[in-house]
């Protein structure tokens, strides 16, 4: 009895395996002899022999897809009057099946009939049976006859079809980037990094090797970046690099530009606009402010007593409560503190550099600061210290602001509150400093990071105040240095030969860096400056 039934199992397998596989095979030389005659009706109309053409199609039997195809091809060789012909006829037998409004909308654009392709695209979005390179394909014409939308949900079909199409992923964002829907972008871009991010978890690499994966990653970051850029603004791009766990968490460059993502989205007044006391933020701590407050409080007074470790331990503490951008670019700071310790480094320059004299008038927050950022500041005026009186003599001012506050919260700055930059993407709001006339404000925090490579945003502002109100003579020395400059190549940064301020701006923080540390081991940039002529400029200036 059991034999029996086995027997009939293993006779119905045999029977379906048999049909089925035959089956396949069919199909496969019924498309094979389709292509073949494909090409032989193709050739035979190029021939001039439209008649033994149609007898050959007729032959065929053909589908309305089929049909379809054969118009398409036709059209795409500029044998237009039978390829409108068949494409009508297709039309005329199947109005809805995805092979013939696929073909037609191919066959139909290469013939120029706009409105008969876009008819034929907008009734293939909804088909049930369109395949993946077909959707691509699709979304490639749509993009070709002006149809936005189309292409938008035909790119969107084929990475539902292929969730780690990473290619498409890429250009899908290109496309929407450029038609201005970067926002839009922003989602499809951060899927496929993520996409990445488990391939490359997984292994997927070990066979192709890792280069591919690295280039789309490049490719990725590139187009997000002009994405986030053109959406919102440049500090964003740092978001899906911190979902994707691709940042350093011991690198406070990174928090910073996570504070700065974050505050550009920020609707908060600042508790206070210029830098507080070390006795008032004291005093603060011990308040009945809400936590998170009182802890931003506490990891500021810590940092500016240069107790780097202690501050980073409370701005942790306050993050994980709150991912606020005080408490982020305070972590930033800390950090950064914490591995180039600004009053070790800055020590004997500080013993050895004389006081500028009416540094405090320029500065209003004078009486707020402690000894240490006075010294910092003495550092960043005192290669160019006569331009001190000029600047006061113009109404100027040297402005610094507390860890709450947004460098545009001074009033002299607030016109360009809620601006982005054009050259480059960033919001004012976010900048660590600024400079307009006499007049230039630096963030409290970026007292502390003082590495020489990563640059001095203080004395970097006040460059601009001292070009801004010197003489014509001062102006054209810059702009010769500029032309020769850009005239050699690559010297310096690309950001500071945008123009003569940054020009001018750049070279004096370097300048002012290597005279405060002579002994510095000197990067490309600084040696830069020695070669081609800014140091000479600046040591002149300064006499």
């Amino acid at each position: 009895m059991v034999s029996a039934v086995f027997s009939l199992i293993a006779l119905s397998c045999g029977l379906y395996l048999t049909v089925f596989v035959g089956r396949k095979v069919h199909r496969g030389r019924r498309a094979r002899r389709l292509e073949a005659g494909l090409e032989e009706i193709v050739e035979l109309h190029r021939a001039g022999q439209g008649e033994q053409a149609e007898r050959h199609l007729a032959g065929l039997d053909p589908t309305a897809a089929y049909l379809a195809q054969v118009g398409s091809a036709l059209a795409e060789e500029g044998i237009s009057a039978p390829a409108r012909e068949l494409l009508s006829r297709a039309e005329s037998a199947d109005r809805s099946s995805s092979g013939r409004l696929y073909f037609s909308a191919i066959g139909f654009s290469a013939l120029g009939a706009r409105e008969e392709a876009l008819a034929s695209l907008s009734r293939l979005k909804e088909a049930a049976r369109l395949g993946a390179g077909q959707s691509l394909e699709m979304a490639r014409l749509a993009i070709e006859n002006e149809q936005e939308d189309l292409a938008r949900d035909f790119y969107l079909r084929r990475l539902n079809l292929i969730p780690d199409d990473l290619e498409t992923c890429c250009e899908f964002g290109e496309f929407l980037v450029v038609i201005d829907r970067a926002e839009e972008a922003i989602p499809v871009l951060e899927h496929g990094m993520k996409r990445l991010h488990r391939m490359l978890e997984r292994g997927d690499h070990w066979i192709t090797g890792s280069e591919p994966y690295e280039q789309l990653q490049d490719r990725l970051s590139a187009i997000h970046h002009e994405a986030v850029a053109r959406s919102s603004s440049a500090e964003k791009a740092i978001e899906a690099h911190a979902a994707l766990g691709n940042l350093d968490p011991k690198a406070g460059v990174n928090y910073t530009l996570l504070g700065y993502s974050a505050l550009v989205d920020s609707q908060s007044s600042p508790r206070r606009v210029n830098i507080p006391t070390q006795e008032a933020l004291e005093a603060a701590v011990e308040s009945e402010m809400e936590p998170v407050s009182r802890l931003k409080d506490k990891g500021f007074f810590l940092l500016r007593e240069h107790e780097y470790a202690s501050s980073v331990d409370v701005f942790r503490d306050c993050v994980a409560l709150e991912r606020g951008w005080a408490s982020l670019v305070g972590l930033g700071a800390a950090l950064d503190a914490s591995q180039y310790p600004p009053r070790k480094w800055l020590k004997y320059a500080m013993r050895v550099t004389p006081s500028v004299p009416r540094l405090e008038e320029l500065c209003p927050s004078w009486e707020a600061l402690t000894d240490y950022e006075r010294g910092y500041m003495n550092l960043c005026v005192a290669p160019l210290a006569w331009a001190v009186e000029a600047i006061l003599a113009a109404g100027g001012g040297l402005f610094i602001v507390s860890l709450d506050a947004k460098t545009t919260d001074r009033s002299e700055f607030s016109d360009v509150s809620g601006a982005q930059a054009d050259d480059d993407g960033r919001r004012y709001d976010a900048l660590g400093g600024m400079a307009v006339g006499a007049f230039s404000v630096t963030r409290a925090e970026e007292l502390y990071k003082v590495n020489p490579l990563n640059g001095w945003t203080l004395a970097h502002e006040f460059g601009h105040q001292v070009l801004n109100v010197s003489s014509d003579e001062v102006w054209s020395e810059v702009e010769a240095l500029l032309e020769n400059h850009r005239s050699l190549g690559f010297v310096g940064t690309t950001y500071g030969l945008k123009n003569v301020h940054e020009l001018f701006a750049c070279g004096y923080e370097r300048f002012a860096i290597r005279q405060a540390l002579p002994d510095l081991a000197l990067d490309e940039i600084h040696r830069c400056d020695l070669e081609h002529g800014l140091d000479a400029f600046f040591r002149v200036l300064g006499e």
